[in-house]
């Protein structure tokens, strides 16, 4: 009857009934047949040391694990900032450039205008009423492409600050600083950041930069 009750039973059951020689019918139903009962307790209770073990290394796995992954943003996120850095730059020398080429164009076109219509309003005196009316209407004209141009011209160099704003609001919004607002913080030595800790030994001082300030600790184990 008590192997029957043990066999049915959903809680697993250890026996340590005996000495080493004994084997009873219950070991036969148990789940663990342990040689003698301290043998049984050791099995059923495990070792405190062993969990604290255990559970020591989950955490120094955990804590690698957060590390790498952090560098690794790290990396990319300096590539990126690097790239929009550039990216910036090159726009603002275009926007430079175009500028310059936008003022040769308008004196160049104004000097050519104004050489013609100088000549030809020499001649003008000795032409009739119509005449006069023509020329006026070819500076209208002149003045009227202009205005055409120049605005052209401001619409398309509006367009590249816009853009050349928008990156300024986004390398701003990936500096490091943003990160340490954040609660993060940047360890480095001698003036270098510091990516692993395979870069700094115990006994060593390094700096930790935070968003109010920086201080400086020693290093007291290194895993």
């Amino acid at each position: 009857t008590i192997a029957k009750t043990i066999f049915e039973l959903k809680t697993p059951i250890i026996t340590g009934i005996g000495h080493e020689i004994d084997f009873t019918i219950a070991d036969l139903v148990a789940d663990y047949r342990a040689a003698t009962p301290t043998a049984a307790a050791q099995k059923a209770v495990p070792d405190q040391y062993e969990v604290k073990t255990t559970i020591n290394n989950y955490i120094e796995l955990i804590d690698t694990v957060i590390v790498r992954k952090l560098q690794k943003e790290m990396q990319t996120l300096d590539i990126y900032q690097n790239k929009l850095q550039n990216y910036a730059i090159q726009t603002e020398s275009i926007v430079n450039k175009l500028t310059n080429i936008k003022n040769i164009i308008y004196l160049s076109l104004s000097k050519n205008i104004d050489n013609q219509l100088e000549r030809k309003q020499y001649n003008v005196e000795l032409l009739n009423n119509s005449a006069r009316v023509l020329l006026n209407n070819a500076f209208q004209q002149k003045e009227r492409v202009f205005d055409r141009f120049k605005n052209s011209f401001d619409v398309y160099l509006n367009t590249l600050e816009n853009n050349f704003s928008k990156l300024v609001i986004t390398l701003d919004n990936i500096s490091p600083l943003k990160l340490l607002a954040r609660g993060y913080i940047i360890s480095s030595q001698n003036g270098k950041v510091i990516k692993s800790v395979k870069q700094i030994k115990e006994d060593q001082e390094i700096d930790l930069k935070y968003s109010d300030g920086e201080i400086k600790t020693m290093i007291v184990r290194n895993k």
